[in-house]
């Protein structure tokens, strides 16, 4: 307990000023402690972030090469058959010039006919040129003629032919110029 000496003066006794002393040196142990923790913690937190920062451009990377992968399979899908459909191209040229030969001839018009569906379903289809005006991405002028208004196909010496509407084939035409 504390005491008052003969001058009026208060005065702990010697324990307790051991046990403040004892009380500061824990306390300081704590303080310590506890701001080394919270360095730790701002570390973690740091890290968590960095990781995390790190983790969002992986998914954005990852989900962009996932678009880049789709167009280039719709792109290849489109275009798949074009090697194939280029090697059929003369035999619809035969077949178109056996139709035109020999009008009375069922059997051929039909399996042109059969021929043309099945392949437009696959995304090949004529151009048509007869008629239109000159377009230099459609159609190959191979001949210039006087009759007829300017600029215009006055016939089709070669149907040309698009795949899932990319030219893989132009029309060879025949243009009327003045």
């Amino acid at each position: 307990m504390a005491r008052f000496n003969s001058k009026l003066k208060f005065e702990y006794p010697p324990f307790l000023e051991e046990l403040d002393t004892s009380r500061q040196i824990v306390a300081k142990k704590d303080r310590l402690k506890y701001e080394k923790l919270e360095e730790q913690i701002e570390k973690i937190e740091h890290t968590n972030i960095e990781t995390r920062n790190i983790m969002v451009r992986q998914i954005a990377d990852l989900e962009n090469l996932i678009k880049a992968k789709d167009r280039e399979k719709e792109q290849m899908k489109k275009l798949a058959g074009k090697e194939i459909m280029m090697a059929l191209l003369p035999v619809l040229d035969s077949l178109e010039a056996g139709v035109k030969s020999d009008p009375e001839n069922k059997s051929l018009a039909a399996i042109s006919d059969m021929v043309n569906k099945s392949l437009a379903k696959v995304g090949l289809r004529s151009i048509d040129a007869n008629g239109k005006k000159y377009d230099p991405f459609l159609h190959e002028v191979i001949a210039l003629s006087e009759d007829g208004e300017d600029g215009i196909v006055q016939s089709e010496v070669q149907k040309g032919y698009l795949l899932n509407d990319e030219v893989i084939r132009t029309s060879k035409v025949i243009v009327s110029k003045r």
